[in-house]
């Protein structure tokens, strides 16, 4: 059975965990786990949240969200990573999490729930394939980014 969680706390096994799913996601993560400080701010945070899904114990997905300000148009939910075990696909993980997180937006007021679809095309596809399968509509738009470090 599926369960979904936030994220409360740092635990060195589940950063290492946490590390591992993300690899499923993109080529850039190296499965390394994820930081301490980057654990306790997303925690200590009223507007950010790592939802996480367990399957009999196994951390075998998982959502990064975060709260946004928008003028004009109160506060927008922003889904950051959308994450299962390639192993565990198909089996309703990412509907559990979807779930988890259209409620996380609406419990934080969110008028809406925004995020992008990338990554390596069969990836890509299958996402979009799965968010359209929601409800989701395309909005079009170009997608920017600037790194600043």
């Amino acid at each position: 059975m599926i369960e979904i969680k936030r994220l409360t706390e740092y635990d060195e096994e589940l950063a290492a965990e946490m590390g591992r799913i993300l690899t499923f996601v993109s080529t850039k993560h190296d499965g390394s786990p994820l930081k301490k400080e980057w654990i306790e701010t997303v925690v200590a945070s009223a507007h950010h949240d790592q939802l996480l899904a367990y399957d009999d114990g196994k951390l075998v997905g998982m959502a990064t969200m975060s709260l946004v300000f928008v003028p004009g148009h109160n506060r927008n939910a922003y889904l950051e990573e959308l994450v299962v075990d390639e192993a565990c696909q198909g089996k309703g993980v990412g509907s559990k999490l979807w779930e988890a997180i259209v409620e996380w937006g609406r419990e934080k007021g969110a008028k809406r729930l925004e995020f992008s679809a990338s990554g390596n095309s069969e990836k890509k596809a299958k996402a979009v394939d799965f968010y359209l399968r929601k409800g989701v509509k395309i909005h079009e738009t170009n997608f920017f980014r600037l790194e600043l470090n």
